[in-house]
């Protein structure tokens, strides 16, 4: 009897530990946003211009992580705008970026004022 009451006791602090309401962690958004005219993007320095898309999505996980926000996948989709006005400040420079990234981090995104951000579901294959 004591056996079993120890192991049920044991089963239950097991459960208890290993079950986390942590939504935050689990639940992901996709954030997408444009990229500004004339470089004027906060992971770009100076003229920087990123050799391939997935350098750019580096640069821009790298600038995001610094700002503690977990980036859990990111892509460009090049052809997203195929007309854009021109001003360096207001205007998108044609691709969007889509990043994943947990609950918990999406109103620090926003705080950053990038170009159009706005959050959507997350497809299938993201």
């Amino acid at each position: 009897m004591k056996k079993y009451i120890g192991f049920t006791l044991l089963a239950l602090v097991w459960i208890l530990f290993s079950c986390s309401n942590d939504d935050d962690k689990i639940v992901t958004y996709c954030i997408d946003f444009d990229l500004r005219q004339c470089g004027r993007n906060p992971w770009l320095t100076g003229n920087q211009i990123p050799d391939s898309d997935q350098e750019h999505i580096e640069l821009i996980t790298e600038f995001l992580q610094k700002k503690d926000i977990s980036v859990i996948q990111g892509e460009i989709d090049n052809g997203f705008h195929s007309i854009v006005c021109q001003a360096c400040f207001e205007c998108p420079a044609g691709p969007r970026i889509r990043v994943g990234v947990f609950a918990k981090d999406t109103s620090a995104i926003y705080a950053l004022n990038l170009l159009n951000v706005t959050t959507v579901e997350c497809p299938d294959e993201f």
